[in-house]
């Protein structure tokens, strides 16, 4: 029901154009991201490729320089290892002139350096850029090492860390001599940013573990960065990280671009398109605000309205003043017509209760006959049998008993009283029939205030000594009333048993053959003229052996919840 209301379906339509406005805004905007996001990739990518090719050539360059070095050194070999000191000087002196001939024809090489640890020989040659703290640091690096990779021959390159900067060394190993070249990191760097069109893009060098070697970025979290083959992604919110490896080295080339500059030149129209989808939002929801006050809340006051009088208020109405003229003519129709309900209502449930008053009388009358025969028949019997002193107890008790019955006959009487007079009745019987009746009545304090018809509880009583004794053997009667719950509501439970034989199937069934079950009859039609229902009597059998009648009393009349 609630998918078929105007409220509902009004609300999932407005809902709708809401969200698609939005998505396609949002959409908008990230492709606008995503296509600058690519260009500027695009052209980092581009300057990166250029610079590591040239970044490729320097590195050839040294490598040319290792090799020339050590074709020289293995032409004057035996020069080298001669044990004429004078020998080994003059091939020292030439080594060290053709390690200043190459420093000097390649500004990128940092450092090259000849090492013969077994004859103490170490000859080192810088860069004329370098720093007398680093050419400190290399000359001890190069005395304190005698185990140098051969990595010229693969023209392989690998990082050293010397001091406080980074460099790139490529060593050739012959004879136990050692002839290596230095590059510093740094200076790449360097180059790059000279030649880079991004005045805010920073490179760094890292390995390939994503440690950070030079220069050192000013970052907010030092955290390594990506590491993988060609990668493009988001590093502390506020940076892209573009990465791309130097095949020969253990080297990657990385671009950290702040995302504040990648995104400033989406342009005027890009914030004019997120200002009118903004409006669009805004006159979105005021639309809706609209409908709701013009539509929808009306819409939604008619129908609490009728579900209020649907339950049985019709004292409600609608009040207020609508927008609509509309609204307003259907508000005072709708309060009319609830009036015009009660009206009606209260003239046809005064003439049914009339009606019900009247067959409740005549059901009653019915009732009172089976006692006053019994009656009868008892003090005839007592009579015969000459028990004069029993026929005036019996008639006393009989007086008091009958004041209970010459009350109101459409009384509703308390489950208590009935009960009460139920034993009235027992106790004439046991004057007539002495030493063979036994009862026992129990009514429970949560019970005995319900209220119900007069003389139903007798008539079961009397059915009793009538169907299920046979003066021969001793007759009990069990009576018991207590409260229960079902599904939610209150009950009183009224519960009958004998140890006759039991009600036959015919008699359970309420037929009236022979009018035996005419006084059932008449019980089952009061309790549904009363309440409103024909499921508060049942019929049973004991498993022992006797018959079981329940009766079950709800707590309120039909007419007080109406």
């Amino acid at each position: 029901m609630k998918r078929k209301s105007l409220v509902f379906r009004t609300g999932i339509m407005i809902s709708i154009i809401l969200i698609l406005q939005v998505a396609l805004l949002l959409a908008n905007n990230l492709y606008s991201y995503h296509i600058t996001t690519e260009n500027a990739v695009a052209a980092q990518r581009s300057t990166m490729t250029v610079a590591i090719e040239q970044i490729k050539k320097d590195l050839q360059a040294a490598t040319s320089i290792l090799t020339e070095l050590s074709s020289e050194y293995t032409k004057n070999v035996i020069d080298y290892q001669d044990t004429d000191e004078l020998k080994k000087y003059l091939a020292s002196i030439d080594m060290a002139s053709m390690l200043d001939t190459k420093i000097s024809s390649n500004p990128v090489v940092e450092c090259v350096f000849f090492s013969n640890p077994g004859n103490d020989i170490y000859l080192t040659r810088f860069n004329p850029q370098i720093y007398w703290e680093q050419k400190i640091d290399i000359d001890d690096f190069v005395k304190q090492h005698d185990d140098y990779q051969n990595d010229a021959i693969e023209e392989n390159w690998h990082i050293e860390r010397i001091g406080n900067a980074y460099y790139l060394m490529q060593v050739y190993t012959l004879n136990y001599v050692n002839i290596g070249v230095l590059l510093r990191t740094n200076r790449f760097i360097q180059a790059i940013e000279a030649t880079s069109s991004g005045e805010t893009s920073q490179y760094v060098f890292t390995d390939t573990e994503g440690n950070i070697l030079d220069p050192d970025p000013v970052l907010e979290d030092k955290t390594n960065l990506p590491n993988d083959r060609e990668i493009l992604s988001r590093f502390e919110k506020k940076y892209f990280v573009i990465t791309l490896p130097i095949s020969g080295t253990p080297l990657r080339l990385s671009c950290i671009e702040h995302r504040g500059d990648i995104y400033y030149g989406l342009g005027v129209i890009q914030y004019l398109m997120i200002a009118f989808g903004l409006l669009a939002v805004v006159v979105v929801i005021i639309s809706i605000f609209f409908l709701q006050k013009q539509i929808i809340f009306p819409v939604k006051k008619l129908v609490d309205a009728t579900k209020e009088v649907e339950g049985g208020n019709l004292d409600y109405r609608i009040g207020g003043r609508m927008d609509s003229s509309e609204f307003e003519a259907l508000m005072t129709s709708f309060n009319n017509m609830v009036k015009e309900i009660k009206t009606l209502k209260i003239v046809s449930y005064e003439e049914k209760l009339d009606r019900q008053k009247a067959e409740l009388r005549y059901l009653q009358m019915q009732l009172k006959p089976h006692f006053y025969l019994n009656a009868i028949n008892t003090i005839s019997s007592l009579s015969l049998q000459g028990k004069n002193e029993e026929i005036r107890r019996f008639i006393l008790a009989l007086s008091e008993y009958l004041r209970y019955l010459f009350t109101d006959n459409l009384a509703m009487v308390r489950i208590k009283d009935e009960i009460d007079h139920a034993v009235d009745y027992i106790k004439l019987q046991q004057t007539k029939f002495p030493h063979m009746v036994f009862y026992m009545a129990e009514v429970k304090k949560e019970s005995a205030e319900y209220r119900m018809p007069k003389l139903l509880v007798q008539t079961f009583v009397e059915n009793i000594f009538k169907h299920a004794y046979n003066g021969e053997e001793m007759l009990s009667i069990f009576i018991k009333a207590e409260e229960i719950k079902i599904d939610g509501e209150h009950f009183a439970q009224i519960i009958i048993e004998d140890n006759g034989e039991g009600f036959d199937e015919g008699y359970m069934a309420g037929k009236a053959e022979g009018g035996e079950s005419v006084g059932i009859g008449n019980v089952k039609k009061t309790l549904a003229l009363t309440f409103g229902r024909d499921d508060l009597l049942t019929l049973s059998n004991v498993e022992e052996g006797g018959a079981r009648v329940r009766i079950r009393i709800p707590k309120y009349r039909r007419e007080e919840t109406e």
